[in-house]
């Protein structure tokens, strides 16, 4: 079969000269009906019958390597962090210690006796807030360990180290074991600092993770007095501030237990160093 014959238009010839004759210009046009109608088939039948999965009607396509960029390079959507109630630093109280505390020191706080009254000793005004020299440390503490084991029973106390004033004094039970862990110890001090009572009575005292320790006016036990404690990793502690009678600086004092000791609870220590602090600084 030859090639097929098109109109000179069609096949990008220009057209021959025009004839004002009808019916010789019949043949070319329906060649050229022909030829249009075969081009439409022809570029018809070349396209799909449908779409497959393509964007929805009135939707931009989005080319696939377009997709892909976007998908690889979008950010994740960030995970909710649960809020901990655990506090940053591992050795400050958490909010459970800080309550129970709280309740303890209003319980000790009830039981404390009222009127307590304590006087510097008269010699301690040469020092003015300096630090004394003594021949042995010793020598500026009372001698309570004979009256805290009256008191407290279990056994004798002892004086370990420290001295009075600007410092404390500290007693634990016998026997004192120098390398004994923190955690076992149980120790009782008596403190007092020269200076301006108010502020040192309002002065905040620290637990072990650097937190400042719950405290509770006891303006019965005595003007100003201020009962404060911590229950953190170290273990529970109470400390009574009590002015001194002569105005001249205030007495702190102190009962610590470690996490492990269980044989003295720190607030039947608290009281009988009262009771023996009374009993020396009347």
């Amino acid at each position: 079969m030859g090639p097929e014959l098109l109109p000179a238009t069609l096949a990008g010839l220009e057209a021959p000269p025009a004839r004002h004759s009808v019916l010789r210009w019949t043949p070319v046009a329906v060649l050229a009906g022909a030829a249009v109608v075969l081009l439409v088939l022809v570029v018809g039948s070349a396209m799909p019958s449908r779409p497959v999965m393509g964007p929805a009607p009135g939707a931009a396509a989005t080319p696939a390597a377009l997709r892909a960029t976007v998908a690889s390079t979008a950010s994740p959507t960030p995970t909710p962090t649960p809020a901990s109630t655990a506090p940053a630093n591992p050795l400050a109280m958490t909010a459970a210690q800080r309550d129970a505390t709280r309740r303890k020191l209003a319980d000790l706080g009830a039981r404390l006796p009222t009127g307590v009254s304590l006087t510097a000793p008269t010699a301690w005004k040469k020092w003015a807030g300096g630090t004394p020299s003594y021949a042995r440390e010793i020598d500026g503490c009372p001698h309570l360990a004979a009256r805290l084991a009256q008191i407290l029973g279990g056994g004798r106390w002892t004086y370990v180290f420290g001295t009075l004033p600007q410092g404390g004094c500290t007693w634990v039970p016998v026997p004192w074991i120098p390398n004994q862990p923190t955690a076992q110890r149980f120790f009782l001090t008596v403190e007092f600092e020269q200076g301006t009572v108010s502020t040192l009575l309002q002065r905040a005292t620290y637990c072990a993770g650097g937190d400042v320790a719950p405290a509770l006016d006891v303006p019965d036990a005595a003007p100003g007095a201020v009962l404060s404690g911590c229950d953190g990793a170290n273990g529970p502690g109470l400390q009574l501030a009590l002015p001194d009678v002569t105005g001249t600086g205030v007495w702190f004092l102190g009962s610590t237990s470690g996490v492990e000791q269980t044989r003295y609870a720190p607030e039947d220590g608290l009281l009988a160093l009262i009771d023996a602090s009374r009993g020396a600084y009347a």
